[in-house]
C-alpha cells in the first residue's frame, strides 16, 4: 500500500529523550507526531514482534508525553534482508494498566 500524502508523517520528536517526574519514568520514543492527522507513537524494531512486550513499551512511550487523550501506538518492524517493513498496531488497554503497574511498583520499591 503506497502512502498518500495525507498518510505522511510529521514527527514532533525523534529519538527525544523524555523524563516523567509523574511517574519517575525515563525513556527515548522513537517517533512521536502524526499520521494522517492521528496522534501516534512509533518504535522502530528489528526482530519479531512481541505483543505484550511492546505494547507496554509503547504504551509507557505514550505515558511519558503526555496527551489529554490516548496515542494510537505502531511499532514498525524493519527487516534486514531488504523486505518491506511491517507495521503492527497496539492496541489493547490492557498494556497501560500494565504499564502504570509498573511504575508503581518502581515507586514501592523506593520506599
Amino acid at each position: 500500500m503506497a502512502w498518500s500524502r495525507a498518510m505522511s508523517p510529521t514527527w514532533t520528536s525523534v529519538e527525544q529523550p523524555c523524563y516523567s517526574p509523574e511517574l519517575d519514568l525515563a525513556g527515548s520514543p522513537d517517533r512521536i507526531g502524526l499520521i494522517g492527522g492521528e496522534d501516534v507513537v512509533l518504535d522502530l524494531k528489528t526482530g519479531a514482534p512481541h505483543r505484550r512486550a511492546h505494547g507496554v513499551q509503547l504504551a509507557l512511550y505514550d505515558l511519558l508525553v503526555p496527551l489529554p487523550h490516548r496515542r494510537r501506538r505502531i511499532g514498525l518492524y524493519l527487516h534486514t534482508d531488504g523486505e518491506i517493513a511491517r507495521m503492527v498496531p497496539y492496541l489493547s488497554s490492557q498494556d497501560y494498566v500494565i504499564a502504570l503497574t509498573l511504575c508503581n511498583q518502581e515507586e514501592e520499591t523506593h520506599d
